[in-house]
């Protein structure tokens, strides 16, 4: 799964269909304009921040 569609209400994320994940999931969630998919903070620093973590970002591997 490389992407989850959501919208916020009330302060809380709500996703369009159920998700598949285990309890204790953790999530890292980035926010993107429905419209365009454009980030919803365009600054360089953004922009920094967001590359450092997609570097960081290790590779998961199934469990048997």
């Amino acid at each position: 799964m490389d992407a989850i569609k959501a919208v916020v209400r009330n302060g809380r994320i709500e996703t369009d269909t159920p998700l598949d994940l285990p309890d204790g999931t953790e999530l890292m969630v980035i926010c993107m304009n429905a419209k365009d998919d454009t980030p919803c903070d365009e600054s360089p620093e953004a922009a920094d921040a967001w590359l450092k973590w997609h570097d960081s970002v290790q590779p998961q591997t199934a469990k048997e």
